[in-house]
This record gives C-alpha cells, structure tokens and sequence, in this order.
C-alpha cells in the first residue's frame, strides 16, 4: 500500500443522489481498493441509504454513515470528519469531494497528498478545476478574501452593473506548484486532519454555501494557509444541480441558503464593524426580497 493510500480518507456526503455517489465512489475505487471512503448519507429522502448499502456491502473499505438530521452540507461533512477521527487514527489527510466529482488518477491524490504533507504551513489544498468539461478562466477553484464591496454587492442584482468578483485571475505558484490562496472551493479539497480537528471542523451556522470562506477563516486563524496545486485538474459535473434549479421551489430553497450563508459570514466572520455589517445584510434583504418577487412572474 502507498503512503497516500495509508493516510488519507475520503468523505462523500449524499442526499437523494445514490446515482452519483455510487458512481463517485466507484470512480475514486479504481484508483486504489485501499482507499478509505467515509459516505454519510444526510437523511435523504428517498432509498438513497439501501441503495449504497447495497453496492457496496461488500467493499470493507467503504464505510457508510446514516445521519439522522439534515442540517446542511458542512454539518453533514463534520458528521463524516468526526467519524474518521474516532475511528480511523492512522489518517493524516482528509478529503471533502462531492458526489459530481471525478478525479482521473491515482496521480492527482498522491501529488496533492504530498504536497499538503510536505508544506508545513499549508493546512488545506486543491487542485484546478474542469467544470463541466470546461477549463474556465478565472478558475472556480479558489477565491479571494471578500472585500466591503462584494459582501454587499456580490451575486445580487446591482452587482451586474458592478461585476464584482473575488476568483483569481491568475495563480502565482511557488517552486513546489503550490499558489497560497485565501479560500479554496468547498467541493473538492484535501486537508491536514490535525489542523481540522484544532479548529473544530466546518462552522455549522450555514447550511449550503459561503463554508469555504468560514473555514479560511478558521484555518487562518491558527497560522496555517490554503492553496492551489496548480498542475492538478479535477472534473466537477454540475450539469445535475443545475438541472435541479429548474425547479422554482427549489430554486427559492437555493436563493434562500445563499443570502443566509451570505448575512451569516457578513456578521461573524467577516470582521467588520457592526454597522457596516447591518447596512450590508439590510441591502442583502432587499435583494432576496427583490428576486423572490420577480421569481413570481416567471
């Protein structure tokens, strides 16, 4: 068994979609049988958990957890992290990787497992980003700290006369491949177990969005950086959650997750004056207010 197969564990959260997390899991299961992969099923709501149960009763390296509650997608993860730390002392790394992601080879594991090892100020790591067969530019793998302007602005209906945006237009590696970043995508990334379990894992105050840059801030807190391996590619499928939102319930479920995710750093983490922070989530307010009025029209 390789080092990187020893002392990393994979964590897959699902809910509702057996299809993909199957196929995900089958994908990372190519790349090495040894592989520890945690699957915590968020209580979903249809036959998800017999479902994986099923495909893989008989993979002794495939552990599936049943969680009772679906609180949201970092405390669903946690639910995972904190599993691996009772259980699975050996583990050095962990990875969070959604269900639409596929990784090509047992390559791209190993060189992002060493190079979080190696670099003892690095406590997070990713890798470029293929979206949806697409090499975007600015990337969507990392972001920048948000500045005033994009915590109120960003993503709302001003912000298209403003463009406001916080992805990095380029990335300035070191030596090593590594560019240091502030916050790195939330789908897929590898991080030091140690330095998880020092900061308490992901905040649970969100339920969907805005966790990558909460967990920046935990991480930054306690000396150590994020970054980018800048030769690694993975494929992120969102074709399925963009489906998804066709729906208008469940775009207005969405729409409602990400001015909450939104308000919640603004107030806790972001480390502004309360009332810049107040006149930010007022202006928040209106937009969501806005949005959900023109979404009775359509």
């Amino acid at each position: 068994m390789r080092e990187w197969e020893r002392g990393l564990a994979v964590v897959i959260l699902n809910y509702n979609g057996y299809d993909l997390t199957i196929e995900s899991t089958n994908n990372f299961r190519k790349i090495s049988s040894e592989l520890i992969i945690i699957i915590v099923d968020n209580c979903s709501k249809n036959d998800s958990l017999e479902k994986l149960k099923g495909a893989f009763s008989d993979d002794k390296n495939t552990h599936i957890i049943a969680n009772d509650k679906n609180t949201g997608y970092a405390s669903g993860n946690n639910v995972g992290l904190r599993y691996i730390s009772d259980n699975l002392k050996q583990i050095k790394a962990v990875c969070i990787s959604n269900p639409d992601i596929f990784v090509e080879s047992a390559s791209v594991l190993e060189n992002l497992y060493n190079a979080l090892l190696e670099d003892e100020s690095l406590a997070v790591v990713t890798a470029k980003t293929i979206y949806n067969g697409t090499i975007k530019k600015p990337n969507d793998c990392a972001w920048m700290q948000p500045t005033k302007r994009y915590m109120m602005f960003g993503s709302t209906c001003v912000n298209k006369l403003l463009s406001q945006s916080i992805r990095y237009n380029e990335f300035i590696a070191n030596e090593n491949g590594i560019a240091y970043v502030h916050a790195v995508q939330g789908c897929f990334f590898m991080a030091k177990k140690a330095v998880m379990e020092s900061i308490g894992y992901f905040d649970e105050g969100t339920f969907l969005y805005s966790e990558e840059v909460i967990l920046a801030k935990k991480i930054q807190n306690t000396g150590y950086k994020e970054g980018v391996l800048v030769n690694e590619y993975i494929h992120h499928n969102h074709k399925e959650k963009d489906k998804s939102l066709i729906k208008k319930e469940n775009k207005i479920f969405d729409i409602n997750c990400f001015y909450h995710s939104k308000k919640y750093y603004n107030a806790k983490f972001s480390g502004k004056p309360r009332i810049f922070t107040l006149i930010a989530n007022g202006f928040l307010n209106l937009d969501y207010g806005l949005k959900r009025f023109l979404m009775l029209f359509k």
